[in-house]
């Protein structure tokens, strides 16, 4: 009689794990760590091999493998390479985020349209004046000061005249 083989489940791979840290700025850094390594060991090792700079531990490191993030030193060194893949072995690659990185610098204040045109139109004035000055003008020009009230409205234009009348033959 026939018999059926039972399927045999998928070997996980054993072994030290290949590991490419992808790290915002630089080349991704590559390793080969046993899995018993803490995530925090891996970036220390980086951080000793002249790789990685030492501050990085007091950015806020933060490790993202798929869609799981790892926050925190703590959590880091909490964290195996088995833990976090579920497997001895294999590869994997891991990005570094910083989120304690510095902040960009703050956006400039909002300016105000009117004072802005009033310190285009004394540059302006001042500018006049120095050219005065050097053309041998003599004193600077007077304000010209835009009034604040609305310009008046223009007239429409006249209707065209109406064509004249031929005479009949």
């Amino acid at each position: 009689m026939y018999q059926r083989k039972k399927a045999k489940a998928p070997v996980a791979p054993t072994g030290p794990t290949r590991v490419a840290l992808s790290v915002p700025g630089k080349p991704r850094l590559t390793g080969t760590f046993p899995p018993g390594t803490t995530l925090l060991d891996i970036i220390k090792t980086f951080i000793s091999d002249g790789q990685l700079d030492g501050a990085v531990l007091s950015q806020g490191p933060s490790i993202m493998y798929l869609r799981k993030s790892i926050e925190g030193a703590e959590s880091l060194s909490q964290t195996t390479l088995k833990g976090l893949l579920g497997a001895e072995g294999g590869s994997a690659l891991l990005n570094l985020s910083l989120k304690g990185a510095p902040a960009p610098p703050p956006a400039p204040a909002a300016v105000n349209p009117e004072e802005a045109r009033a310190a285009r139109e004394q540059a302006l004035l001042a500018a006049e004046g120095r050219q005065q000055q050097q053309q041998g003008g003599g004193a600077p020009p007077p304000s010209r000061a835009r009034p604040t009230a609305a310009p008046a409205p223009v007239p429409a234009p006249a209707p065209a005249p109406a064509p004249a009348a031929t005479p009949a033959p």
